[in-house]
């Protein structure tokens, strides 16, 4: 099944012309609410994304569609408060229309790519393939194991994104006297368990947001479908 994500500016409005055009795509009773409930549905549940899925397109393709705000996906991808579209963008994508080159989703793309680089760096030995690297990269909403020096995980720790700095923080501020947050981070980057720290941070990101967005998806697709889907 073809996986579909469509950034919109305003969801709402969005969702009113694509109702207007395309209503059987909507399950029930969502789609008796209207667009202004589905919008709101979809900006303040799960991963604020809107799937409809199970859709049959003119040629007989069966396809699935998601529909984000450009606010939204910008967030996940720099802070990865989620990592649910921030971790699908670490996999090979196709952008069927580029955004534009000064735009803040075009930034937030690469910038998404250079977190999980980073993070990768984390997670690979000190010796590894090209190979072993691109696997890592699509794999970093599963799990992770750290591998390098201390010196290097400072470094790389410093450019993860906000969201799991501020969990690995909290973790590690747990029980201990340390306030800063860079300091909480130089201990963690010194600490022998510092590949449980992380994995766990990631961990809890995803199961969150994979949870939340699964649960929110049986309203969006309805009973019917989802049972199909499952």
């Amino acid at each position: 099944m073809l996986d579909l994500i469509f950034v919109v500016n305003n969801s709402n409005k969005w969702h009113a012309e694509n109702m207007t055009m395309n209503p059987h795509h909507y399950a029930q009773p969502l789609r008796l609410f209207g667009p202004n409930i589905i919008s709101k549905f979809q900006e303040t549940w799960g991963a604020k994304l809107y799937y409809n899925t199970l859709i049959k397109t003119n040629d007989n393709r069966l396809i699935k569609y998601g529909v984000v705000t450009e606010d939204d996906i910008v967030e996940d991808l720099l802070d990865w408060n989620f990592m649910y579209l921030a971790g699908r963008l670490h996999k090979p994508v196709e952008i069927l229309i580029e955004p534009d080159d000064n735009s803040q989703l075009r930034t937030a793309l690469v910038q998404n790519l250079q977190s999980a680089v980073h993070a990768a760096l984390l997670l690979l030995p000190e010796n590894f393939t090209e190979l072993d690297f691109y696997k890592k990269i699509t794999g970093l909403s599963y799990n992770g194991d750290f591998h390098t020096s201390p010196i290097a995980r400072i470094y790389h720790l410093n450019q993860l994104p906000r969201i799991p700095q501020i969990e690995l923080v909290r973790m590690w501020k747990h029980g201990s006297r340390l306030k800063d947050a860079e300091d909480c981070l130089r201990v963690i980057a010194h600490d022998p368990e510092c590949s449980e720290i992380l994995k766990n941070v990631f961990e809890k990101i995803v199961w969150k947001s994979s949870v939340s967005q699964s649960l929110k998806g049986i309203a969006t697709a309805g009973i019917g479908k989802s049972i199909k889907y499952i």
